[in-house]
Order: C-alpha cells, then sequence, then structure tokens
C-alpha cells in the first residue's frame, strides 16, 4: 500500500513537472514566434515588391509612330526599375533610334533625374518595345516621375 502510495505521488510529481516544462516551452516557442513575426515584417517592407503602371500617350510623327507605350515602375527593397512596353513603326528608309525621357522630381519640386529607354527600329520595321531602366528613382525619398514632360528624341542612321 505505501508503495502504491509513493507510486502515485511520484507519478504526480513527474506529472506537474512535465507539464511545467512544456509550459516553459510553449512560452519560450511563443516569444521565438514573435520575434521571427517581427524580423518577417521588417522584412517585408525590404523584400517586398510593388508596381506602379502609367500610359504615355501615342507619339505619331513623319518618322516613326510609338503606341501603347506604357511603364511600370516596380519596387524590389530600395531598387525601383521602370520597364518600358509598347509597339513602335519606323516609316523611314533607314534605321532610326527613339530615346524616350520622363524627368522625375523631388518632393521639393526639383528635377533629380530621368526614366530612360531607347530602341532602335530597322527602315520600314515595326518593333515591340520591352526595355528596363534599372534604378530609375528612390521612392523612399519622394520622387515621382511627370510623364506629361516626356520628351522623345530620334536619331537616323
Amino acid at each position: 500500500m505505501r508503495y502504491e502510495k509513493v507510486s502515485r505521488i511520484s507519478s504526480v510529481a513527474l506529472l506537474c513537472l512535465g507539464l511545467s516544462a512544456c509550459a516553459q516551452l510553449s512560452d519560450g516557442l511563443q516569444a521565438v514566434n514573435d520575434t521571427l513575426a517581427k524580423a518577417n515584417s521588417g522584412l517585408g517592407a525590404l523584400s517586398g515588391s510593388s508596381s506602379d503602371k502609367f500610359s504615355l500617350p501615342d507619339k505619331i510623327t513623319a518618322q516613326y509612330e510609338v503606341r501603347n507605350l506604357t511603364v511600370s515602375l516596380v519596387t524590389v527593397g530600395r531598387d525601383t526599375s521602370a520597364m518600358f512596353t509598347g509597339q513602335a513603326y519606323n516609316k523611314t528608309k533607314k534605321r532610326i533610334r527613339i530615346m524616350v525621357s520622363i524627368p522625375v522630381y523631388d518632393p521639393q519640386g526639383y528635377h533629380s533625374r530621368n526614366i530612360q529607354t531607347e530602341f532602335t527600329i530597322p527602315a520600314n520595321e515595326k518593333i515591340r518595345i520591352d526595355t528596363t531602366d534599372n534604378y530609375a528613382l528612390d521612392p523612399s525619398k519622394g520622387e515621382k516621375p511627370n510623364t506629361a514632360k516626356a520628351t522623345y528624341r530620334v536619331d537616323v542612321f
């Protein structure tokens, strides 16, 4: 009988110690989980990606046509790239290169840089535009492009 009491008391004691250890382990795992959640949310701002997309009006001249030109600003971490897509048509009998430049302004209205792309079109041909300008702007500094002031430069070869 005495052996059964000792056995029950030791079983209850072991069970209490086991539950206490599980509670401490659970608290420790919760603390680790909270720390990882904070680290993950902090990295989300750095490693996440976002995108802004805007269209430029069609540009039709006697030499060329640029249609459906869109610019997608893709931010990954702190780097923002400008991806240009659209179509272009060379109406001349010579090869031409077209450079599109969109000014970027800081929050005080000062010109800080340009988003640019260039593409070459063979004589009397049409092409698809699919180019990228890496490190185009820094939105963390409040820089914004002004598509109303976009310019086109043509070089004839």
